[in-house]
C-alpha cells in the first residue's frame, strides 16, 4: 500500500470507496481486499490478475464455481464479468400458453418470480414448479380448515339472542322452568324476572308438581 493510497477512518467507509470505485456488487475478498493500516484505519485495492497468473481473480473465480478462460487473465474484475455473463444469457422462455380463467394461477407465478428475484434466486422451472406446488398446497390445507369449522346452526346463540330464547321459553303456552333455561342457554344461573323485565314481559309463576313454572307475556 503506498503513501498515496487514500485511507479510511473504519472498515465500512473503506468498503463503501471500493464499491463506489468498482461498482456497487463488488465484493470484498474477490473484487477487492482491504488492509488495516495504523491508528485504526483502512484502506483497500483491487484484486487484479497483475498481481501473478491466476492470482486473486482466478481465485475468486473457481470458488464461485466459474470457467477459467483466458479473458479472466485480463485483470477483469469478477463482478463485471459475472454481471456480462447474466445479460448474454437467453431470456427465460414463458411457461406455455395460459387458458382463460387462469388468471389465479398466473398471478401466483408472478408472486412466486417476484419472491425469487428479491432473494436473488435463479427462476427454473423446477424451483418454480416447486413452490406453486407448495402454494397450492397450502391453499388447500386452509380451505380444509374453514369448511372443518362448526357449522353455523351449532353455534351457540349470541347473548343477545339467548334472552330472546328464554323469552320465546317463558311465552309458550307451558310455560317454562329455572333448569330448561339453564340448559337451553348454558348460563350457569338465571333471574328469571330480571330477564322477563329487560325482555318487557309480565311474569307469573306457579308450582306444578313441586316445580316453579315460569309465564310471561306481553306488557
Amino acid at each position: 500500500m503506498t503513501e498515496t493510497t487514500p485511507s479510511f477512518s473504519n472498515k465500512q467507509n473503506a468498503i463503501r470507496a471500493a464499491r463506489k470505485s468498482l461498482g456497487g456488487e463488488a465484493k470484498e475478498g474477490v473484487d477487492f481486499t482491504l488492509e488495516a493500516l495504523a491508528g485504526g484505519r483502512f484502506a483497500w485495492r483491487p484484486t487484479l490478475a497483475t498481481e501473478g497468473q491466476g492470482g486473486p481473480v482466478a481465485a475468486a473465480d473457481a470458488a464461485d464455481g466459474a470457467d477459467t478462460a483466458a479473458g479472466d487473465d485480463l485483470g477483469i474484475p469478477g463482478f463485471l464479468r459475472r454481471q456480462k455473463a447474466a445479460e448474454a444469457a437467453p431470456s427465460r422462455p414463458a411457461r406455455g400458453n395460459r387458458a382463460d380463467g387462469d388468471g389465479a394461477e398466473s398471478d401466483r407465478e408472478a408472486r412466486i418470480l417476484r419472491i425469487l428475484a428479491e432473494h436473488e434466486l435463479e427462476p427454473t422451472d423446477a424451483l418454480i414448479d416447486a413452490l406453486g406446488a407448495a402454494w397450492a398446497a397450502g391453499a388447500e390445507s386452509a380451505a380444509a380448515g374453514r369448511r372443518a369449522r362448526k357449522p353455523a346452526g351449532e353455534r351457540k346463540p349470541r347473548e343477545g339472542n339467548k334472552r330472546e330464547l328464554v323469552a320465546g321459553l317463558l311465552t309458550r303456552p307451558e310455560g317454562t322452568t329455572t333448569r330448561e333455561i339453564l340448559d337451553a342457554t348454558g348460563w350457569p344461573a338465571v333471574s328469571v324476572p330480571a330477564v322477563a323485565k329487560a325482555s318487557g314481559l309480565e311474569l307469573r309463576k306457579e308450582k306444578v308438581d313441586g316445580v316453579t313454572r315460569y309465564y310471561g307475556k306481553a306488557a
